[in-house]
């Protein structure tokens, strides 16, 4: 089981940041970068690294959207701040030999994907809804795909598997859908009101909570298979059975797995108008009904919510002021460091509390491509006119986009900006 914790890296703390600038111009003293992967084999053509994050390496080159200020909203609450609607930026290419171009410029955002030579992005509307996109690598052959945030990729059968959120006075409905790459037809799934968790490409499966019945502390699991369109129910986990959510408000799936002997699921507990963390457990699901079993490794692990579906990152913290870097998973509790303190002060972030009471430094979008650690740093002011209640505001004041060659260590600047705002 615990081969399955054999991951990397990835990071997407907000929707407004990803990487963003004016001027991609890389180190020229970089040395090139090989295409290797970590078992030192060249990535095949036409196969994705790190496939819907916002760094995505395909053969030889990492794509990325280059944002600028304009991209941004001024200011919000612990420096997060979010996208505007309808602002193009460029989708740039860096190469292997760390050279940085532009491909194509789209009013797109946040995650990339890709398959079969093209993009498959979104934009927001007016309204701030996601609205899919495809594209071709050059941005010549364009294709509107419809409503949605795409979930998961299908290589296998060409299907993207997207969530769809419907909004009106009366109701939050989440709706699921699938997309066929080689037609753009659409077929919408019976999880119609669903939080999707894991899909298995293997099974064509896609599991998801369903969320059409409000049952105060249950937890309905179910799953479809999105080639037929055949639903079931999995479980319906009942959350007060486990002391570890006594003083929990919620509880949540935040992440899942599947193993020989089941779907694997962490189950954490929120309280509090901030939504803090508690604790979680760790449930096993067999598929056959035949029962739920609690797996005990020790004390609570500190999950946090990353996605099992995509690569992802552990951010360790001891203590309140004491920030330990960033480290790749290589094993169930085994994790090696790719972003140290040291890394970070020499770039200018301070030591001690990233939220201060006249300013804030803090690390965001933090992913790992193929032997690249990618990472922004952000800085700015406190603003007391951006508090909601006891939630302090800061501004930006400038972002810094970086490139950390992870084997020897170097770190170099792809490119920032400055706030247009002061």
């Amino acid at each position: 089981m615990r081969k399955t914790f054999a991951f990397i890296l990835a990071l997407s703390l907000f929707l407004g940041l990803a990487a963003c600038g004016e001027n991609p111009v890389p180190d020229p003293d970089e040395p090139t970068t090989q295409s290797v992967t970590e078992t030192g084999v060249p990535p095949e053509a036409g196969k994705a690294f790190n496939n819907g994050g916002r760094y995505v390496k395909y053969g030889d080159a990492t794509y990325y959207w280059e944002y600028t200020a304009a991209c941004l909203e001024p200011g919000g609450i612990w420096g997060e701040f979010r996208e505007v609607p309808g602002v193009p930026r460029p989708m740039a290419r860096l190469g292997a030999d760390g050279k940085a171009a532009r491909l194509f410029t789209e009013d797109g955002y946040g995650n990339i994907w890709i398959y079969k030579d093209r993009f498959y992005l979104a934009r927001l509307d007016a309204d701030n809804a996601p609205q899919l996109f495809s594209v071709s690598m050059d941005g010549k052959d364009k294709r509107e795909l419809g409503p949605g945030e795409i979930f998961a990729l299908d290589e296998a059968r060409g299907l993207l598997i997207a969530s769809v959120e419907r909004l009106n006075e009366d109701t939050h409905r989440v709706e699921t859908c699938v997309l066929d790459t080689a037609t753009s037809a659409r077929k919408m799934l019976p999880a119609a009101n669903a939080a999707l968790l894991l899909y298995d490409e293997a099974s064509a499966a896609l599991y998801y909570r369903d969320l059409s019945e409000e049952i105060w502390r249950n937890v309905r699991l179910c799953g479809v298979d999105v080639t037929t369109g055949e639903a079931h129910d999995i479980a319906l986990i009942d959350t007060e059975k486990y002391d570890e959510f006594e003083d929990c408000y919620t509880v949540e799936p935040d992440a899942a797995w599947l193993e020989s002997d089941g779907l694997h699921v962490i189950l954490s507990g929120y309280s509090g108008n901030a939504h803090m963390f508690m604790n979680s457990v760790h449930l096993i699901i067999a598929l056959d009904g035949s029962g739920i079993t609690q797996y005990d490794d020790g004390d609570a692990p500190d999950y946090g919510r990353y996605p099992l579906h995509k690569p992802f990152e552990t951010r360790d913290i001891n203590g309140e002021d004491e920030f330990s870097g960033y480290s790749i998973r290589v094993g169930w509790d085994t994790f090696e460091p790719v972003l140290t303190p040291e890394d970070l002060s020499g770039l200018g972030l301070p030591d001690g509390p990233f939220f201060r009471d006249d300013d804030f430094a803090d690390v965001r979008d933090v992913e790992y491509a193929d032997g690249a650690l990618f990472f922004t740093i952000v800085q700015g002011p406190r603003d007391p006119a951006q508090d909601i209640g006891w939630r302090e505001g800061y501004d930006i004041a400038s972002v810094h986009v970086y490139r950390k060659d992870v084997a020897s260590g170097q770190i170099n600047i792809l490119y920032s900006f400055a706030s247009i705002f002061d």
